[in-house]
C-alpha cells in the first residue's frame, strides 16, 4: 500500500476561542486510532483493529455541532474545515442520520488539530476520506445498504475535497498570514505539490 506523506505546514499560532464560545465545551476524547501523519505501511500490525461495526448513532453529532460552531466565528480561510463540518452535520443530524463511534471521534479530532493549527485542511479531508470509506465498508458487509452508500458518498465527497478545496484553502491560510516564513512555505509546497 502507498505511503503518503503527511500534508502539514509549519507550526502555526492556535486560534483561540473566546472564553465561553461554541466549541469551548469539553470534548471527546481522541481517536485511540493512530495518527494520519502515520504511513499506512508503517502502521503496526500489532494494534487492535477498530470495530465498525456498531451501528450508528445521532447522539454524537450534537457534539460535532458544538466544535464546529467555532468556524462561524472565524475568517472563512480560517474556520473553512469547521463551516464545511456544520454545513453536513445540521441536515444528517436534523434527519437522525447517525455516524460511528470511530468517525465521530476522527470529525472531533480533525476539527480540534484544524482549529490548533496542528492539522491541515488537506489531511482533515484526507482522515475523513479514509474513516468513512472504512465505515462505508463495514455497513457493507453488514448487508447495511443505506448507511453504506451514505457513509461512502461522505468518503467520495472528503477524497475530492483532499485535492482541491484543501490544498487551495491550506494555500489561501499560509498565503494571508502576514508571516514572510509560511508565505514563502506556501509558495514552494505549490511548486513542489503541484507541479
Amino acid at each position: 500500500m502507498p505511503s503518503f506523506p503527511s500534508v502539514q505546514g509549519p507550526a502555526r499560532q492556535p486560534a483561540t476561542p473566546p472564553s465561553g464560545a461554541a466549541g469551548t465545551e469539553a470534548r471527546p476524547a481522541a481517536s485511540s486510532a493512530p495518527s494520519s501523519s502515520v504511513p499506512l505501511s508503517s502502521r503496526s500490525s500489532s494494534q487492535a483493529p477498530v470495530d465498525r461495526s456498531a451501528s450508528n448513532s445521532v447522539a454524537p453529532r450534537a457534539g460535532i455541532a458544538q466544535q464546529a460552531a467555532w468556524g462561524a466565528q472565524q475568517p472563512f480561510s480560517e474556520g473553512y474545515y469547521h463551516q464545511a463540518v456544520a454545513l453536513v452535520n445540521a441536515p444528517l443530524r436534523e434527519r437522525q442520520i447517525g455516524i460511528t463511534a470511530e468517525s465521530a471521534r476522527s470529525v472531533s479530532s480533525n476539527l480540534s488539530g484544524v482549529q490548533a493549527g496542528s492539522t491541515s485542511f488537506t489531511q482533515a479531508h484526507m482522515n475523513e476520506a479514509m474513516s468513512f470509506g472504512a465505515d462505508a465498508i463495514a455497513h457493507a458487509r453488514n448487508g447495511d445498504l443505506r448507511n453504506a452508500a451514505m457513509t461512502g458518498a461522505g468518503a467520495v465527497v472528503n477524497a475530492v475535497a483532499s485535492m482541491s478545496a484543501g490544498p487551495a484553502m491550506d494555500f489561501e491560510r499560509e498565503r494571508r498570514s502576514g508571516d514572510p516564513e509560511r508565505m514563502a512555505h506556501a509558495l514552494s509546497t505549490l511548486h513542489s505539490n503541484f507541479p
